[in-house]
């Protein structure tokens, strides 16, 4: 499916999306964003821009003339920035790229530049303990913090694997221990939550650090399934469990006034290290999305919980990396 086709089939419950692009030069990146940005803005929604990636080198490497590269790049952009929600620089940014200024860098540059447009930070289940423990700790510029919800390598690796390798959280998959429980690995004993944390234990770190940095906090809902082959199609228990808990996330962040926005991973199925079922191959899932996202969109937010800004939206991603722990 092309991405003008995948935008088709969620622009109308979703308000946002990722926007990743390359090019052979700065010139070609802006003109793909630039199709993108007009594209989204034609059904009145955002971008949450990634490509400015591309402008820095990569998360792992800055380039050495990133700043006439920029120069180059937002000429062009600029006039379209009004359909740009927020900067994305790079994702799950690591206390490595974080030590070295890498990350660091990349925030003061785009903030400096262009003020006005916040920075979004996405961080892994081990970094968002890491900020809990006072040992990781994201640069001043970033204005919105979210947690990956997405990671199931453990689907793959087996009920020995799941229970011992580090990158297997069911903190990933459950709000409390009862849910854990009821979902062991494939052919294993009940697990239990990655070094004891639950989601709501998580969410309650991001908030509170956002607070204290007088930041906002995104939600990064869990709308991926993981498979050795094409076969193996989520079953219709598996999604239901997945809707489920993405309205806690819904509910969550509906209540809570410094949510800003509600982004699922991922919208299309993907290849690459494993498998990945998204969204558009869950029609349980995607039913309970599309509710979620014309909520949002409408403004008919439950009249029990504070109306969401303007700003939130469910953002379901046209591709993107596949993230862990």
């Amino acid at each position: 499916m092309s991405p003008r086709n995948q935008l088709e089939a969620f622009a109308n419950h979703s308000t946002t999306t990722f926007v990743l692009h390359g090019g052979q030069n700065m010139t070609a990146l802006a003109l793909n964003d630039i199709a993108a940005l007009q594209l989204l803005q034609a059904k009145n929604m955002t971008a949450i821009l990634y490509s400015v990636q591309s402008v820095f080198g990569s998360q792992a490497k800055l380039s050495s003339n990133y700043s006439a590269q920029w120069d180059v790049y937002w000429k062009l952009v600029e006039p379209y920035s009004a359909s740009i929600l927020a900067f994305y620089p790079a994702d799950e940014p690591t206390q490595a790229q974080v030590g070295a200024g890498i990350y660091g860098t990349m925030c003061k540059f785009l903030k400096e530049k262009v003020p006005h447009i916040p920075i979004l930070a996405v961080v892994t289940p081990s970094a968002t303990v890491g900020i809990e423990m006072g040992s990781f700790d994201l640069p001043k510029e970033v204005d919105w913090i979210g947690m990956d919800n997405c990671a199931q390598l453990c689907a793959l690796l087996g009920a020995e694997a799941w229970l011992a390798d580090h990158r297997c959280s069911c903190a990933d998959h459950c709000w409390g221990k009862a849910e854990c429980e009821a979902t062991p690995p494939p052919g294993g004993s009940p697990c239990c939550c990655w070094k004891n944390r639950t989601m709501p234990q998580n969410l309650a770190t991001i908030d509170a650090y956002a607070k204290k940095r007088g930041g906002k906090v995104v939600v990064v809902a869990d709308g991926m399934s993981t498979a050795a082959n094409m076969s193996q199609v989520p079953t219709p228990a598996e999604q239901e469990l997945r809707a489920a808990r993405d309205q806690k996330y819904y509910e969550w962040c509906a209540s809570h006034d410094r949510c800003v926005a509600m982004l699922v991973f991922l919208w299309n199925t993907v290849g690459g290290r494993e498998l990945i079922f998204g969204v558009g191959a869950q029609p349980i899932v995607l039913k309970a999305l599309t509710k979620i996202g014309t909520e949002i969109k409408t403004g008919a937010v439950p009249s029990s919980a504070p109306q969401l800004p303007d700003a939130a939206g469910v953002g379901q991603l046209e591709a993107g990396p596949a993230h862990g722990l």
